[in-house]
């Protein structure tokens, strides 16, 4: 970026979301390094700050445990999508593994263990999850 090989020319890398590839805590460990590849002082990684980048996950609960002990800070993204059990597990498989009040939990252990906030994620589909009713 800095040598305007990329599209949009010169600049500066800022933030990083993984997200859209697949769940990025089921290779917690290509994850993980990748983070850190990011986030370590040149000329070893890029030294972006942790604080940029955002993991977005459906919850597997102990990864999310896991990456809080991690000591790195990330900004985690909870897709959520749905406020019930009955209604994730149609829309999010992995949520009958772990509940929705489980992985909601797990992400607030990693805000009391981080300090960070956590994002929720919520797709709205329409007649869905969404009831279309007007405001």
């Amino acid at each position: 970026m800095a040598n305007g090989d990329v599209a949009g020319g010169p600049g500066r890398l800022s933030n990083v979301v993984f997200m859209g590839m697949g769940e990025p805590l089921a290779n917690y460990k290509a994850t993980v390094n990748a983070v850190r590849r990011l986030t370590d002082p040149a000329p070893a990684g890029l030294g972006l700050s942790a604080r940029h980048v955002t993991v977005s996950t459906v919850g597997p609960v102990p990864r999310i445990k896991q990456l809080a002990d991690e000591g790195i800070p990330v900004t985690p993204a909870l897709s959520l999508h749905a406020p019930d059990d009955e209604l994730r597990n149609e829309l999010v498989p992995i949520n009958t593994k772990w509940s929705v009040e489980e992985t909601v939990a797990a992400a607030y252990e990693y805000f009391e263990k981080t300090g960070r906030r956590v994002s929720i994620e919520y797709a709205m589909m329409r007649d869905i999850n969404d009831p279309g009713v007007a405001c």
